[in-house]
């Protein structure tokens, strides 16, 4: 999250001009190089910071600081960031054509992998960050990833039936589909399905039609097509639409007809709420290409560095204007 909060930084600067907002993204890339770097072989950096540490690495959050750090023209990190990614390739007995979630955290820079589910997001963002080059890699996770969701973790392909509808009605029985949030989860979550289909229509662009044997373009136009109408009928993109509230989750019965939204399988659910990120990650991924007619556009993709670049550190901390009065740039020291 604080990876996401200083790319958003880094977008607002080159938009708008405002170095000093670059500043405070080299700022939080400093806190979180200076606080969770590992120097193994793995590389990369752990998940959280003090007051609630945690040695844990997550691939996901090592995608994140990727994106950061090429953006903030860090290549050291970037490429202990990638590093970490890279090497989560197969790295877990039961997912071994897919990015593991990370490792454990029983010491810091832990680095035996954790036993976890196939998370969306790793199969998926790798793509939009670029921290992978390897189109073997990609085609791979995502055939995995495009498998039917089965109860016993393979694919991440499901579809719903909305059983509520809108306020006046409508569209109770209507299907939609998508990805669930990891192959342990149940019910299509919609911030995950976002960013899966941009990552599809970046892998069709960058490397062709078939992941493995999978042909990518039914299932873009599926889940697109999805997100469409789900915008149209309620105004913004929910986090699930699976009824049933926090008591129903917690009976841990997915199969229920209101089950307490899209569980992930990893302690927590998304309910049927509009929710922010799903909402914002179906607005850049219709920036990023609404139809097929249309050719993508890198500057909707929010992992991409954006057009103009912002400056280096040195450059930047000539531009304080925005950050509290008296107050100093750690991270143009870095």
């Amino acid at each position: 999250n604080n990876a996401w909060a200083a790319m958003a930084f880094v977008h607002f600067a080159s938009a708008s001009g405002e170095h000093c907002y670059a500043l405070a993204a080299y700022d939080i890339l400093h806190a979180l190089k200076l606080r969770g770097s590992c120097q193994d072989d793995l590389a990369g950096f752990m998940a959280r910071l003090a007051p609630y540490p945690r040695l844990y690495r997550s691939t996901e959050h090592n995608i994140d600081i990727h994106a950061l750090a090429t953006m903030l023209h860090d290549t050291s990190a970037a490429e202990s960031a990638g590093t970490f990614v890279r090497g989560m390739f197969g790295a877990f007995p039961a997912y071994t054509s897919s990015y593991a979630v990370g490792t454990q955290g029983s010491a810091v820079c832990d680095a035996a992998p954790a036993n976890g589910p196939m998370a969306t997001d790793a199969q998926f963002w790798s793509l939009l960050a670029d921290v992978d080059p390897s189109r073997e890699h990609a085609a791979a996770a995502i055939e995995k990833a495009l498998q039917p969701a089965t109860d016993d973790g393979k694919g991440l392909r499901v579809s719903d039936i909305d059983l509520i509808g809108s306020g006046d009605g409508q569209g109770v029985g209507e299907e939609y589909q998508g990805t669930r949030f990891t192959s342990w989860g149940h019910g299509v979550q919609w911030e995950s399905t976002a960013g899966a289909v941009m990552a599809l229509v970046a892998f069709r662009s960058r490397f062709g039609e078939f992941a493995g044997s999978t042909s990518v373009s039914p299932h873009i136009a599926a889940m697109r097509s999805s997100l469409q109408k789900m915008l149209a009928r309620y105004g913004s993109v929910l986090a699930s639409l699976r009824g049933g509230n926090i008591q129903a989750y917690a009976q841990n019965d997915p199969r229920q007809d209101f089950p307490g939204g899209s569980d992930t399988g990893m302690g927590w659910t998304y309910l049927r709420y509009p929710h922010t990120a799903a909402s914002a990650w179906t607005g850049l991924l219709f920036l990023y290409q609404f139809s097929d007619e249309q050719a993508p556009n890198q500057a909707a993709n929010p992992m991409t560095p954006p057009s103009p670049q912002v400056p280096e550190a040195s450059a930047a901390a000539a531009d304080t204007s925005c950050l509290p009065l008296g107050a100093t740039s750690p991270g143009t020291a870095a």
